[in-house]
């Protein structure tokens, strides 16, 4: 991921605005934290509060992966 970062980095725009952000996206990446809970496992709340708020911008149109990617930055 940071390879193709780099690469795209012109192409690539960084908001808080939904609404503006998602009326030409043809993809969207969440990013935020998950820190871990007690047991180990990650914490999604902050995952699911953003996924939330597409859904409220977005309507029913929204069409979400499955897929969950993670990566050490480090």
């Amino acid at each position: 991921m940071p390879e193709l970062m780099a690469k795209n980095m012109e192409r690539l725009t960084f908001t808080t605005d939904y609404a503006s952000a998602y009326r030409d996206a043809e993809v969207i990446f969440i990013g935020v934290g998950t820190p871990e809970k007690v047991d180990g496992s990650a914490n999604l709340k902050y995952v699911y509060t953003v996924a939330k708020t597409n859904r409220s911008v977005c309507g029913e149109g929204l069409r979400c992966s499955s897929e969950i990617y993670s990566a050490d930055w480090n």
